[in-house]
């Protein structure tokens, strides 16, 4: 058992980033170099992919939220083989008036990078597929993450949100203030849930593309807790290649719209949480994971 202190804690999504350099791979996997919007996936990515999206579609009738399936049925992916990044432009941009394509990137981005693509109308999508083994959960967002984000552009709510997070992100300055951003991004459009028609159903991506954990955030109700900025904020990300332990129920995407809108406010709260780590900086051994 390994504990972690409060610091350890809140840089562990930025450490996973920076382990990586531009255009390297975490992990077991290799990036695909595209050419001319296409990528030269494998016989074993395509049999993943024909096992692995099927069954994720049919997850999402039963625990996805209606955007999710509404996305699904617009961009008509094939089931027999990956995507190719220029046929998935190709429908996002008409479906979004232009607003929206997609950027092939072989590796990881920096935090500062990835919401810089967001602000400007491009989606990142990464040229690694999962393997076979990793069909229920990958501990690494592959292609299959990006393809979750990419189906929920379908709705124009969540394109805001994805935009205007990501300028209130690079409009911000301060490292320490970037962290509870970072929080704020991993509890709802990562790891969130959401009500629909009295069911809670899954809203975030990170979730979404693991049916492993799709059933268990939903069928796991003591893990729920509404959805409260402050608690957000004062809530560490502890590992982002594990199925989580609490997740965060939104209304709808309006709340979180507003939450992003209110800049000030989202600032102010933002502070006082990085005022109240600092008065307890003496702490140690938090917790276990």
């Amino acid at each position: 058992m390994r504990f972690f202190r409060r610091s350890e804690v809140d840089d562990v999504f930025e450490r996973y980033k920076r382990q990586m350099q531009p255009g390297q791979t975490p992990g077991k996997y290799e990036s695909l170099q595209p050419k001319n919007g296409r990528l030269e996936w494998s016989a074993e990515n395509n049999q993943t992919w024909a096992s692995l999206y099927p069954q994720l579609c049919e997850t999402w009738k039963e625990h996805g939220i209606s955007s999710i399936n509404e996305g699904v049925e617009y961009f008509d992916f094939p089931e027999d083989r990956v995507p190719q990044p220029i046929e998935i432009h190709r429908k996002l941009a008409e479906d979004t008036d232009k607003e929206w394509g997609i950027r092939t990137i072989p590796g990881m981005l920096s935090s500062k990078d990835f919401y810089t693509e967001l602000s400007q109308g491009h989606a990142p999508f990464t040229s690694f597929m999962r393997n076979s083994d990793d069909q229920g959960h990958s501990e690494e967002a592959d292609c299959t993450h990006d393809i979750t984000h990419i189906l929920l552009l379908h709705d124009p709510k969540y394109q805001k949100v994805m935009k205007e997070f990501s300028e209130v992100y690079l409009e911000t300055e301060s490292q320490a203030q970037r962290k509870y951003l970072t929080r704020l991004w991993w509890h709802t459009v990562e790891t969130g849930l959401m009500k629909e028609s009295g069911e809670i159903k899954v809203f975030g991506a990170a979730i979404l593309s693991s049916h492993e954990e799709t059933k268990h955030a939903v069928e796991t109700a003591e893990k729920h807790q509404k959805f409260d900025l402050d608690q957000a904020l004062k809530t560490p990300i502890v590992d982002i290649t594990k199925i989580q332990d609490q997740y965060f129920v939104l209304d709808d995407l309006e709340v979180l719209l507003d939450v992003i809108r209110d800049k000030d406010t989202l600032m102010e709260k933002i502070n006082l949480a990085i005022d109240e780590r600092r008065s307890h900086s003496g702490e140690e051994m938090l917790f276990a994971a």
